[in-house]
């Protein structure tokens, strides 16, 4: 049942979505503060939901498990994600976007109103476009940063190969000979 799965991801992915909604929507003068502060937590939130399937609940504990103590890296890449996008998008209202216009203009022949409205369409377009890509640029950065989180807060592979030492004859990574 791989609907079922999906409908379950889905489902638990509603209440993250639901609180960001609710922060976007609401008109507080603090509402741009709470979103600086509680975005990178609830992009990690997501995260958890979706790649720890087994997790019951909504896994608000777990994403504060990981998010609390590394607070500052996640605002860190948060913060470098954000100025990355910031420079995507300073690229729209640039020279070389209004030079490809121009070159459009050459080709198909537009009076200066249909020109109007046909950048105006393609600007719409560019910023949707850099939008999504920045937000998926974002997503991506913090579902790696859960990764990174799990490692720094569990070290299971690190347990892992100390539990493995003086198991193996090894010397300096070699076998060691037997008598």
């Amino acid at each position: 049942a791989p609907w079922a799965t999906v409908l379950v991801q889905f489902m638990k992915a509603l209440a993250p979505a639901a609180f960001m909604v609710g922060i976007l929507h609401a008109q507080s003068p603090y509402a741009s503060f709470i979103i600086l502060v509680f975005f990178p937590l609830l992009l990690l939130w997501m995260a958890v939901l979706a790649l720890e399937p087994e997790i019951r609940g909504l896994g608000m504990r777990r994403a504060l498990f990981l998010a609390l103590p590394n607070f500052s890296r996640i605002f860190a890449l948060l913060l470098l994600l954000m100025l990355t996008g910031g420079l995507f998008f300073s690229l729209l209202d640039t020279g070389p976007a209004w030079t490809y216009l121009n070159l459009i203009s050459w080709v198909v022949r537009l009076n200066s109103e249909q020109m109007e409205q046909f950048s105006a369409v393609v600007l719409a377009s560019l910023t949707y476009f850099f939008h999504f890509l920045i937000y998926g640029m974002i997503v991506t950065g913090f579902g790696l940063m859960y990764y990174s989180l799990v490692e720094i807060m569990e070290a299971n592979q690190l347990n892992q190969r100390i539990r493995e030492i003086g198991r193996k004859r090894q010397i300096r990574g070699l076998e060691q000979e037997t008598a």
